[in-house]
């Protein structure tokens, strides 16, 4: 029931819902931390998706403290191949980049390529997103070697998906 509740807060936030959803995630963090422990992958993931709510209400130094939160938990509680981690370093990393956190941000995003590439992920869609956004952090930072990387990302998309893949 509870991860349902919790799944409900998710799309509340998706769907624009903010209030509703900030009042499902205040009423889950006391719940979670009782019933699963604030050392859970349970208790990391809601942390990681109530961040992401604050960054969308504007309130990004409470969702950068959440976020730098759920990754100190997710080293430890998270198995080492699954990469929900990474997921979290991702959104960290947009979020810096939003914020005009641009060497942070890089850091963040050069760190999820080298673990997903660790973990053999680097086919895995996630792994093209990231490549996505760190591009975007590229062209951002005009960067002089970005038509060589934006080249590789798409050889790697058209390899992985086809030329008629709306990423190309």
């Amino acid at each position: 029931y509870i991860n349902s509740v919790h799944n409900m807060a998710v799309l509340k936030k998706d769907m624009g819902m903010y209030d509703e959803a900030d009042s499902i995630f205040n009423y889950l963090m006391p719940v979670f931390e009782k019933q699963f422990g604030t050392n859970s992958l349970e208790y990391v993931v809601l942390l990681n998706n109530r961040a992401m709510l604050l960054a969308e209400l504007g309130r990004t130094k409470e969702a950068s403290q959440l976020l730098d939160e759920a990754l100190q938990k997710a080293a430890v509680v998270l198995d080492r191949f699954y990469f929900d981690y990474e997921r979290m370093l991702t959104n960290r990393a947009l979020l810096e980049q939003e914020l005009g956190n641009i060497d942070k941000a890089e850091a963040d995003y050069r760190q999820v390529l080298k673990n997903m590439e660790e973990k053999g992920y680097d086919d895995h869609p996630d792994y093209n997103n990231v490549l996505i956004y760190y591009g975007s952090l590229r062209v951002q930072k005009d960067d002089p070697d970005l038509l060589d990387f934006l080249t590789k990302v798409s050889d790697k998309v058209k390899k992985r998906y086809g030329e008629n893949h709306p990423l190309m």
